[in-house]
């Protein structure tokens, strides 16, 4: 499970800095952030990270997993 999230996360990173050049840089960032903290176990400071980046990158379902998955494992 570990390995499919890192590689989702990848992939997200990528996507966002494809979509848009502006907002994405922030989102790809604070998706970075999230990434960080959900490896350490640290969930409720990983869904803070990827709330924001919803709201700069409201277009990306990769985000949305992401917030899913950590409220999984909360």
């Amino acid at each position: 499970m570990r390995r499919f999230f890192l590689s989702v996360s990848v992939i997200a990173a990528f996507a966002l800095s494809a979509a848009s050049p502006a907002a994405a840089g922030s989102a790809s960032s604070l998706v970075s952030k999230g990434n960080k903290s959900f490896a350490r176990k640290k969930y409720d400071e990983a869904l803070k990270f990827f709330e924001k980046a919803s709201v700069k990158a409201p277009e990306s379902p990769i985000i949305y997993f992401n917030i899913g998955d950590a409220y999984f494992k909360k």
